[in-house]
């Protein structure tokens, strides 16, 4: 008898102890859906910034895959200029960083917005390991919610 009573107490425990996880993650789940719904959208600046990452990282496949397409475009011709543009990348752009030791650092210089909103200019300034500094303007175009990187305005 006094071992059934033990074993109601302790499960008694044992389920406040789960239902007091469950609630706190229950909550922490809806604050984050919050949190997520009400950030902001990525500014040009955000998205240059992402894309030198991808550079550091030497992943070209992602910095192509965000490079802006017109829509309607014939996907064979997307695909090949695609792979020509990461050929590109791959072959100067690595090569060039890497001879300076990997990138240090990005800062945004200057971020413009056109007044319709679908296309932004923005200057970035890259630190190199080695301590060399440069300049890059990166134009970019509205994709639904998104900027993507162009080679032309």
């Amino acid at each position: 008898m006094i071992g059934s009573f033990c074993f109601y107490i302790s499960n008694k425990h044992f389920n406040l102890t789960i239902m007091k996880k469950l609630f706190f993650a229950l909550f922490s789940a809806i604050a984050l859906f919050m949190f997520v719904g009400c950030s902001s959208p990525k500014t040009p600046g955000d998205t240059v910034l992402g894309y030198i990452e991808m550079i550091k990282d030497a992943d070209y496949d992602k910095l192509v895959d965000e490079m802006y397409v017109k829509e309607g475009a014939p996907a064979d011709q997307v695909a090949e200029v695609k792979s020509g543009i990461k050929s590109m990348l791959q072959d100067k752009m690595s090569k060039q960083v890497e001879k300076k030791g990997g990138i240090k650092d990005a800062v945004i210089e200057k971020e413009e917005i056109s007044e319709d909103g679908t296309t932004a200019s923005v200057k970035v300034k890259i630190t190199y390991n080695d301590g060399s500094e440069e300049s890059n303007n990166w134009d970019l175009k509205k994709s639904g919610d998104d900027w993507k990187w162009t080679l032309n305005k």
